[in-house]
């Protein structure tokens, strides 16, 4: 059973927008619902979650049709600056298959963009610290009987050690995720240098440059630079004094599984996450596929998550989730 794509692109384009914007409407209040709809059997509701800063997240949940629950609540982290209607049709064939399945936007990207602040000089650790832990919080409480799980999204893969619920999680899918690091790239290492040495300086003193960067590659001008910082060290995460920020790294204890694509065009081979390094007490499963095993032509770094992927690759993930809940 395959479906053509999302038709929902992933970019920074939509990110980092601040209550400037004229005639942004009003968020309405964390959990309020703004449409429930139901796609056959499941019920999904588009709603907004408060974080602890008053910053509104757009959040969508899919929940499984009546008396069909498995009682796991999974929490889906994007990858950098993508849309969480890009996952909408792999959230809900999981509900189909008893799960409950949280979708939601970084703030500054999709519909998180009602009153934020300006954007911080490094978004993607105030996307990983708060956001993601705002997005745990909300199902550990409304589902508090649910065994909590999580699906990381390259990026979303590699921010996990920042969310105080880390040891919580009982198990990790996590598909595309890079290792960050310059030096770790089997190809283009000379380009990631670059990117982390080179680059950073240049766009401080030409503002032309800045724009031209952030016309077309999408990425806005503060996020482009966090991530120079973070191409340089095998830790990721730094702070300004470039040591290691990694609070809950050592929580996660629970089965991780990554999904390494070998036509994956952005996360290169060789250049995947260092689990053992990044989660060193995950128990770790690297799970190297080709479009082949998939039954597909390509999937490459976003073809995972779409309506285009035969389903048997989305009811593997699936199982593979079920087989680590708790007995009992």
């Amino acid at each position: 059973m395959v479906a053509e794509d999302n038709g929902v692109q992933g970019g920074a384009g939509e990110a980092l927008r601040t209550s400037g914007d004229v005639g942004a409407p009003r968020a309405p209040g964390a959990g309020e619902a703004l449409r429930a709809s139901s796609a056959p059997e499941v019920k999904v509701e588009d709603m907004f979650l408060a974080g602890p800063d008053g910053v509104q997240l757009a959040a969508t949940l899919y929940q499984p049709p009546e008396g069909r629950s498995n009682g796991i609540a999974l929490q889906i982290n994007s990858s950098m600056a993508t849309p969480r209607q890009y996952y909408r049709a792999f959230a809900t064939h999981l509900a189909g298959r008893g799960f409950v399945v949280l979708t939601y936007d970084y703030r500054g990207i999709g519909g998180s963009t009602y009153d934020i602040p300006p954007p911080p000089a490094r978004p993607a650790a105030v996307w990983a610290s708060v956001d993601q832990t705002t997005a745990a919080d909300y199902l550990a409480r409304r589902f508090a009987g649910h065994t909590p799980m999580l699906l990381g999204h390259s990026m979303g893969g590699q921010i996990l050690g920042l969310c105080r619920r880390a040891g919580e999680w009982r198990a990790f899918l996590l598909v595309a995720t890079s290792h960050g690091w310059w030096k770790k790239w089997p190809v283009n290492r000379l380009r990631m240098w670059f990117r982390a040495f080179v680059l950073p300086p240049l766009l401080r003193v030409a503002p032309g440059l800045r724009r031209r960067l952030e016309e077309q590659s999408n990425m806005p001008y503060a996020l482009a630079m966090e991530m120079s910082y973070y191409l340089r060290t095998r830790d990721f995460f730094v702070d300004e004094r470039d040591r290691p920020v990694r609070p809950y790294n050592d929580a996660i204890r629970a089965p991780l599984r990554h999904i390494v694509l070998s036509d994956d065009d952005v996360v290169l081979p060789g250049s995947d996450i260092d689990v053992p390094y990044m989660y060193p007490n995950a128990r770790f499963f690297r799970d190297f596929r080709t479009p082949a095993s998939y039954g597909t032509d390509k999937v490459n770094h976003f073809g995972f998550f779409r309506r285009s992927m035969p389903v048997a690759a989305w009811d593997d993930a699936a199982d593979w989730l079920l087989s680590h809940k708790p007995k009992g």
